[in-house]
């Protein structure tokens, strides 16, 4: 199937070009005969004629799975639907909504085509509807609220919205976030939540449930772009916003009483989060010395040797800290680590270096002139 549909094509030629690819899924004793009789359906042509042959062809693609066994013709199929959306865009000026649903629930509908494929085919004819905003949204919600298409990449998604009203985004990405609520996707379920806070932050069950997937997110540890956003901001006397408080100032007893108020938090996940951001912190006091075990212990209140050397492999894991354990010793050697918040000491030292740089610049002023 041609992907390039030329304004110079006739409908006669697309409507050849459909039908030759949808003869080559009947018995070869019957293609001929079916093509010609397509074919001499093809005279006297005016607009109505033309839309019931579209339509009538649109009922063979119930069923097709013809040629999505290879790459090629899953390409195939992507173009026959492409050019169906094409021609509904062309001819059903009035009821182009009724027509369009129709042929993307005939896709999306169809068993024998590969989810992947059917994601591709559905997105590529949302695509082709960019002067059709409003149609395009509610179509979009009604295929994800039955689970029948992929997300589009937030970036591409985002930059789409902000073509449609303020009611019709925040309407869709509500919708979004009900699909993703459903996944563990928290990735992508933190962006849509920030990009709904950012038209609407009033939503205060949006930033509360934006706090609490920032936390959970395993690999996030670094929290202070949620702590940026005005609609978090405005949740400060929440349970949430406390909890999210005690990680951004390893405050043990806010994060002690704040966890206490959930009943459906992944409190192992979070506790095990907390104690790896205490030791990081710790440990960025001590960058190229040694620490021994016994200090360490304290700071996470291990219980023996062995829950906390599994914590600083899992802290080295994550990034965090680069270091070294040595187990005859007892001792962990930090090289590196990562800074997340500045004590009186680090403030004292970087006032001292802009001091530095300051006085540096005026020397190489001085030199100049």
């Amino acid at each position: 199937m041609n992907l390039n549909f030329a304004t110079d094509t006739t409908f006669e030629e697309h409507i050849q070009e459909v039908v030759v690819y949808l003869s080559r899924g009947k018995p070869e004793s019957e293609r001929s005969a079916y093509v010609e009789e397509k074919q001499s359906s093809l005279v006297n042509l005016d607009d109505d004629k033309k839309r019931s042959i579209v339509d009538g062809l649109m009922e063979e693609l119930k069923g097709l799975s013809y040629g999505t066994a290879n790459a090629y013709g899953r390409i195939e199929i992507e173009g026959l639907y492409n050019l169906f959306g094409y021609l509904c865009i062309q001819l059903f000026k009035d009821g182009l909504d009724t027509e369009y649903t129709k042929l993307v629930e005939i896709c999306t509908s169809n068993k024998a085509i590969e989810s992947s494929v059917k994601s591709r085919v559905v997105n590529s004819l949302l695509n082709n509807l960019d002067d059709l905003d409003s149609f395009k949204a509610d179509l979009y919600k009604s295929l994800l609220r039955d689970n029948q298409i992929a997300l589009k990449e937030h970036d591409d998604f985002v930059s789409w919205l902000s073509k449609l009203d303020s009611q019709s985004r925040r309407s869709l990405l509500i919708q979004v976030i009900s699909h993703l609520n459903q996944t563990a996707d928290k990735k992508q379920l933190i962006a849509y939540q920030k990009s709904l806070l950012e038209i609407d932050d009033s939503d205060s069950e949006t930033a509360k449930s934006l706090i609490l997937n920032s936390l959970e997110q395993p690999d996030n540890y670094s929290f202070d772009d949620v702590l940026s956003i005005n609609g978090v901001l405005k949740v400060k006397q929440s349970n949430e916003f406390n909890l999210l408080q005690s990680f951004i100032n390893l405050d043990y007893n806010l994060y002690s009483s704040s966890i206490k108020q959930f009943s459906s938090v992944k409190e192992p996940l979070l506790a095990k989060k907390f104690s790896l951001l205490q030791l990081n912190d710790y440990c960025s006091n001590f960058i190229g010395k040694s620490i021994h075990y016994a200090d360490l212990a304290n700071v996470i209140n291990a219980k023996d040797d062995k829950v906390l050397e599994s914590t600083i492999i899992e802290l080295i894991k994550s990034g965090l800290t680069m270091g070294r354990l040595n187990q005859s010793t007892k001792q962990f050697k930090v090289n590196e680590s990562v800074k997340f918040k500045l004590d009186q000491k680090d403030w004292l030292e970087l006032q001292s270096q802009l001091v530095k740089f300051k006085s540096n610049l005026s020397n190489i002023s001085s030199f100049v002139n």
